[in-house]
């Protein structure tokens, strides 16, 4: 099996302070889209840059979710929102556009940094 992807690594100088070891993210994308979609609708070239961060967007096969009221999951999922209200975690509906997810994704990559310092 092949696919197509997209890979964007640290400057040289941060892979050799690191020693070539370095966190990797990789984002996916929607039903849409394709793997190049994080790089043409994002800044996350810049946004991961002073992070020292590896992305790898890979081209995956079409995933579609989706929980109608009928659904066997949809108890589990009002259940999952009602355990994320009473945590006091926002859960914050967004429009299906990329201007929201761009701005979404640098709120990303810091939880993501946070988790590596441990």
């Amino acid at each position: 099996m092949s696919t197509s992807m997209n890979v964007i690594l640290p400057q040289k100088r941060l892979l050799q302070e690191s020693n070539d070891k370095f966190p990797v993210l990789y984002p996916l994308y929607g039903l849409s889209d394709d793997h190049t979609v994080w790089m043409r609708r994002t800044s996350i070239e810049r946004y991961i840059e002073p992070l020292g961060l590896a992305a790898v967007m890979p081209q995956v096969p079409s995933l579609y979710q989706c929980c109608g009221t009928e659904d066997f999951l949809y108890e589990d999922n009002i259940g999952f929102r009602d355990f994320c209200r009473e945590q006091g975690i926002e859960l914050t509906p967004g429009t299906h556009e990329w201007g929201y997810w761009d701005k979404k994704i640098q709120m990303v990559l810091e939880w993501f940094m946070e988790g590596k310092q441990d």
